[in-house]
């Protein structure tokens, strides 16, 4: 080894040196003091791009992300610039970038750096950052697009087409309009009626508790809920609805009415004795129903209904039992003429 030889290996050894004494520095979170001593480091080895990543990281600890990023897109150019054959380091260099763009609410440029270094390394930490920043841009995106007046808009063209018929086109609007603005149930509701004529039932349900969660007194929505369940053959649930609807408007005809199909509809099957399997199968999916049929107290009444009429009746005095099983008649579990 020749005098120039010798002197450079030395020349890195006190680079090292010092970068430990800056890494001393750095967890004791003297920053300043970290700094002078990787620049030190730097100087006596520039070719040497982890000192660089040492100083971004006390940068971003500064909270001085735009500095940080520069310094790693420094730290990378001087990497291919030297031939540096180190895919994590690649990696860490892009994930500190992408945690600076987070920091700085720039969630689409932290995406990008976080997609580049999981091209080098596919690292747990990195995809759950990566997660972070897509879950914050789709909220921030969500907040931007909040426009009230612009959801009335939406609202209004969804109506139009749902006058002409164009139900999957209405909907769309409708969803427009609750992205705009998802405090307001009438759009709900709209959508409601829309999926309804769709056949769309369960989602059409959903829309409708989503509008009674935020105005449970909007009478509207139980007509609509209710008729859904009729439809489908819940009249056990549709019945419940509208009790629930009447009680905020006792006077309301349309509920009055609804309910009285309902009824009728129930005597009807209730007469022709005959029970629709159908009916029974998606009532017996209903956990209220669930748990009536399997207290032990309703088992006994039904068994006595079939061989000591009598003690049934004393059963059904009781306003509890007696309740149970008229919900299993208005479900279709019985068929009582």
């Amino acid at each position: 080894m020749d005098d120039e030889e010798r002197a450079e290996l030395k020349r890195k050894e006190d680079s090292l040196e010092l970068k430990n004494q800056g890494n001393a520095f750095y967890k004791a979170k003297n920053w300043d003091a970290a700094i002078e001593k990787y620049e030190a480091a730097i100087a006596l080895d520039p070719d040497n791009p982890f000192f660089l990543t040492n100083v971004a990281a006390v940068l971003s600890s500064k909270k001085q992300y735009e500095e940080c990023i520069a310094k790693c897109k420094e730290a990378l150019e001087l990497a291919q610039r030297v031939r540096l054959r180190d895919y994590s380091f690649n990696a860490k260099a892009w994930l500190r970038i992408g945690n600076a763009h987070l920091m700085r609410k720039e969630y689409k440029e932290a995406i990008a750096a976080y997609d580049e270094s999981l091209l080098e390394d596919g690292t747990d930490l990195c995809r759950s950052q990566k997660a972070k920043a897509e879950k914050r841009l789709k909220k921030k995106q969500e907040q931007e697009y909040l426009n009230p007046e612009l959801a009335i808009e939406a609202k209004n063209r969804g109506n139009a087409l749902y006058q002409e018929g164009k139900f999957p086109q209405a909907i769309e609007e409708y969803n427009d309009a609750i992205k705009r603005d998802p405090t307001n149930h009438v759009f709900y509701s709209n959508r409601a009626n829309c999926l309804a004529k769709l056949m769309s039932w369960a989602a059409a349900l959903e829309d409708c508790e989503k509008c009674i969660k935020i105005k449970p007194d909007f009478v509207k929505i139980y007509i609509r809920k209710g008729k859904i369940q009729h439809f489908t053959k819940a009249y056990h649930k549709a019945l419940a609805t509208y009790d629930i609807g009447l009680s905020y408007d006792p006077s309301c005809s349309e509920l009055q009415q609804a309910k009285m199909e309902t009824i009728r509809k129930i005597q009807e099957q209730n007469q022709s004795g005959e029970v629709d399997p159908e009916r029974v199968k998606e009532a017996q999916k209903d956990p209220e129903i669930q748990a009536i049929l399997r207290d032990p107290t309703v088992n006994n009444v039904l068994q006595a209904m079939q061989s000591d009429p009598s003690a049934a009746q004393r059963a059904l005095r009781d306003p509890v039992i007696s309740a149970k099983i008229n919900k299993l008649v208005q479900a279709g579990i019985l068929a009582v003429r």
